[in-house]
């Protein structure tokens, strides 16, 4: 019998989030695997046993094992999946949950990401591109995803034997963990939270370069997309999601 598991696809936006949390209530599984990095597992899994959101959230940002750039934006799209956890747990005592996230790869993301805003700065106060920039940090993001990618698909494989049921939560393209999983053995179900999601700029940008398929002309055009997605609706909204929600009903590209 194909050694089988359930992948949860869903963007990084917190009314996904909801969604997706909403979804795992209704799936029968023995163990669940999380995209947040290995070293906080001990904290999920406080959670998962019905410890107060506010304690453990306390103690993890004490901890200080969420990089402190990021940790404001990380909370706010997973915590309606945090707070569900224990639901699930008194629902099925014996789920094992389990987070498979490579660390080094959550600090090195961290990091590009302020690289990443302070070039966005850049071209919104100058009007310039600087498209080799662009592209030599979005291709060590690129490679680094790819290395981690690998290492998570591995650990994942090595988890799944041990379960009949399980069900995996991921905030990648959901045909990248899909195709690795299934290069190990595994058959591999897709759920997709947003099934019609459409990427920003700068998530479409960095799958072309990964791809290898972002010409200087085509990382400055989409560049210039984010720009005005930051300047035009992220900057004139209350949160992330209604920046997005408003771009996506806009027809801008």
């Amino acid at each position: 019998m194909p050694n089988r598991v359930t992948l949860i696809s869903s963007p990084r936006l917190r009314s996904s989030t909801a969604k997706l949390a909403g979804l795992l209530l209704n799936l029968k599984h023995e163990a669940l695997f999380l995209d947040f990095s290995r070293e906080i597992e001990e904290y999920i899994r406080m959670l998962a046993e019905g410890l107060p959101y506010s304690y453990v959230l306390a103690e993890l940002k004490r901890s200080r094992l969420l990089p402190q750039e990021t940790s404001e934006t990380w909370e706010y799209h997973a915590e309606p999946l945090l707070r569900q956890l224990g639901s699930l747990k008194r629902r099925n005592p014996r789920l094992e949950v389990r987070c498979y996230g490579s660390s080094s790869y959550e600090y090195f993301s961290s990091q590009l990401a302020v690289k990443i805003a302070l070039l966005t700065m850049r071209a919104m106060a100058s009007s310039r591109v600087d498209v080799a920039e662009w592209r030599r940090l979005l291709e060590e993001e690129a490679e680094a995803g790819r290395e981690a990618l690998e290492e998570e698909a591995e650990l994942l494989a090595s988890w799944a034997e041990r379960y009949k049921t399980k069900t995996c939560v991921s905030l990648v393209p959901k045909s990248a963990l899909a195709g690795k999983l299934r290069e190990r053995g595994l058959k591999v179900e897709v759920l997709e939270v947003e099934p019609d999601y459409k990427p920003t700029p700068l998530e479409t940008l960095k799958v072309k370069v990964a791809e290898g398929k972002a010409g200087d002309l085509e990382i400055e055009r989409l560049v210039k997309a984010h720009v005005n997605y930051v300047r035009k609706f992220v900057l004139t909204s209350r949160n992330l999601d209604e920046a997005y929600r408003r771009w996506a009903s806009s027809g801008e590209g």
